[in-house]
């Protein structure tokens, strides 16, 4: 049976037409939430596949682990460049390019490099 909190609805479609139809589906006299922005293994999809939300998402994350290692970087008991290359690849890097093979070479991916 149904949760609300475990199925959601969702709707794509390359038509600009019926971009903003909300689909309303019941399943088992309960309906289910619609998710405009449906997260899926780790990648937050939209309607046209461009993947923007999602490279805003990772841009954000990326920004929050980088300021952890710039403050490792600028301590004054000084972290060496082998911790400060190990916590990079295993903190930022491994954000960054994960399911990038999906999303990256889209052309909204010039989100991540704005700012």
């Amino acid at each position: 049976m149904p949760t609300r909190a475990r199925h959601k609805c969702v709707h794509s479609t390359r038509t600009n037409n019926l971009a903003n139809t909300k689909l309303e589906i019941i399943w088992n006299y309960q309906p289910l939430k619609y998710d405009e922005h449906p997260v899926y293994l780790g990648v937050t999809l939209d309607r046209t596949l461009s993947f923007s939300q999602h490279a805003m998402n990772v841009k954000a994350k990326v920004a929050a682990r980088n300021s952890l290692l710039r403050k490792l970087a600028n301590s004054n008991w000084g972290a060496d460049p082998k911790t400060l290359r190990t916590t990079a690849l295993a903190l930022s890097y491994s954000t960054a390019e994960y399911s990038s093979a999906v999303w990256a070479d889209h052309a909204m991916q010039r989100k991540l490099t704005q700012s």
